[in-house]
């Protein structure tokens, strides 16, 4: 083919082709352009989507761990700060896994506070229980919703509800559950074990009469003074002095006549 005809062909593909876009009144072909802008568009904003995303679940991993360093500080006030923190970042992620990492450790840190502050006790094991029973029916991992359960059992323990505490230590022993091949699970039947024992009221038996209050014999008369005991000698005393012989009477001198 020489270089004549090969020019003529191109020429005819580009006017069949000019001929092609100056059809663009055709409906069809207007619903066929405006659906592939549509897809484009689509796909960007889906990949641009997943970017922020995972960007963001990045970001939520690695504030989870600063928050966890936090928590061990020896000021309360820091460490409450970095709870409130934690809980926050829970509440706000929309990824399933770090919510309950996030909600296990709040109700965590939440339960060790409870210990060092008795007065707060029962606030703050509410808070546990309400950030753990949300885990529990969760999508989250089965690991992660298996240590929700123990956590919640021993949350109920601190609110003396035994019957829940039960419950939630049932979950991870039942032989045919999601949850027997967790490392929970022992740790678990070791808490029903000694449950019925912590249920059981204590009950204090009556004690006798008080003892009587020990005397201290007769008193001396009023004015007596006690002897100092250093002047008080345990050696027996020395015996009386011999009695001498009577002397002899005097004679009486004789009177003159």
């Amino acid at each position: 083919m020489d270089a004549d005809t090969r020019h003529a062909l191109k020429q005819n593909e580009l006017a069949e082709a000019l001929s092609k876009l100056r059809n663009l009144d055709n409906p069809t072909t207007r619903y066929i352009l405006i659906g592939l802008a549509v897809l484009i568009v689509l796909v960007g904003a889906w990949k641009l989507y997943g970017y922020a995303q995972g960007h963001a679940l990045e970001t939520g991993w690695q504030q989870l761990a600063t928050l966890e360093e936090q928590l061990g500080d020896p000021d309360a006030a820091k460490a409450a700060a970095a709870r409130g923190e934690l809980r926050k970042l829970a509440a706000s992620t929309s990824n399933s896994e770090l919510a309950g990492h996030a909600w296990v450790r709040y109700a965590g840190a939440c339960l060790e506070a409870a210990l060092k502050t008795p007065e707060e006790a029962d606030a703050l094991l509410r808070e546990a229980t309400q950030a753990l029973e949300q885990v529990t029916s969760s999508r989250a991992a089965p690991l992660v919703r298996a240590a929700a359960w123990f956590a919640l059992g021993t949350a109920y323990e601190g609110q003396q509800d035994w019957d829940k505490a039960r419950h939630a230590y049932e979950m991870l022993t039942a032989k045919d559950g999601a949850f027997a091949a967790s490392p929970f699970v022992f740790a678990a039947q070791q808490r029903l074990s000694g449950l019925d024992e912590l249920a059981r009221p204590i009950v204090f038996a009556p004690g006798g009469p008080p003892a009587p209050e020990a005397t201290a014999g007769p008193q001396p008369p009023p004015g007596w003074e006690r002897l100092d005991p250093a002047l008080v000698s345990d050696r027996p005393l020395p015996p009386p002095p011999a009695a001498s012989a009577p002397a002899p009477p005097e004679l009486a001198a004789p009177q003159p006549e």
